[in-house]
């Protein structure tokens, strides 16, 4: 990668998506224009069945395993980190980006202080906002969530703001100093992590005024998921909240608890009953 005078990584991961298909990329595509810095697209190919080939447009990792999140995240870390690059760029494969994040995003990274670790835009899937969210490190994600608000800016000293991974604009040296994106959430809950673990080191994060949509499968329904990916989210979580404190535990088992009472009443999501109930055991 020739990253002299990149100051922004865009990484885009994709599974079981042609290029050509991914939402994230056919509007980076048409918007990026709009971006007045240096940067440097990656692609970063998680399905072994599809093959991207290269193009002088952005560099391509057909990776040899699926390695999810972290293994795609990471490698892009490093090589930011190795070139000097400050801001990494996360997409997922069907986020909309618009015109007007562009715009805000390259007069806002002018602004940032150093202390800055994450810049979020608000993320909305369908009529709800699903990013930025307001969690309190005694319930962590667990407990109620309050959708963040630009114009409430100050918040309580023990609250802090989580977002989803597409869109997330992070600081390379931030990320390197909470020892990057943890291997022991490859996938589920690496966004609430790594949000819990800025927080924690001290680095503050700044909402964007501009919208987004993305599809979360999760948002309405576990029923996506099917069993076998149940299971492993369910297992994400629940370490989550070991790896956390006592109060995010109880308030875990506590949700985990409701839960199992809403599934077995539940006819589509009855099948899932069983796996949350274990859930309360791990």
């Amino acid at each position: 990668m020739n990253a002299n005078n990149i100051s922004i990584l865009i990484l885009l991961v994709l599974y079981n998506c042609r290029l050509e298909d991914s939402l994230s990329y056919k509007s980076l595509c048409q918007n990026i224009h709009y971006l007045s810095h240096p940067y440097q697209i990656l692609i970063y190919n998680n399905c072994q069945t599809i093959k991207i080939p290269c193009d002088d447009s952005y560099s391509v990792v057909n990776a040899p395993e699926n390695k999810m999140l972290t293994g795609a995240y990471n490698y892009a870390l490093n090589e930011a980190i190795n070139n000097n690059i400050k801001w990494l760029l996360l997409l997922d494969q069907d986020t909309f980006l618009s015109s007007e994040y562009f715009i805000e995003l390259s007069q806002k990274i002018h602004q940032v202080t150093s202390d800055t670790g994450a810049l979020l835009p608000i993320i909305d899937d369908g009529d709800k906002q699903i990013s930025p969210v307001v969690i309190t490190k005694f319930s962590g994600p667990f407990g109620r969530l309050r959708s963040y608000r630009v114009e409430d800016r100050d918040l309580k000293n023990f609250e802090y703001l989580s977002g989803i991974n597409s869109a997330t604009v992070l600081n390379t040296k931030a990320i390197k100093d909470i020892g990057g994106f943890s291997a022991e959430f490859p996938l589920d809950f690496l966004d609430y992590w790594y949000f819990f673990r800025l927080y924690q080191v001290g680095y503050k994060v700044q909402v964007l005024n501009s919208q987004l949509r993305h599809n979360l499968s999760i948002a309405q329904s576990y029923n996506p998921m099917g069993e076998d990916r149940y299971v492993q989210y369910l297992k994400a979580r629940a370490l989550w909240a070991h790896k956390t404190n006592v109060w995010v535990l109880i308030t875990f088992k506590l949700r985990t608890l409701g839960q199992c009472f809403t599934q077995i009443f539940r006819k589509t999501e009855r099948k899932f009953f069983i796996h949350t109930f274990k859930a309360l055991f791990y």
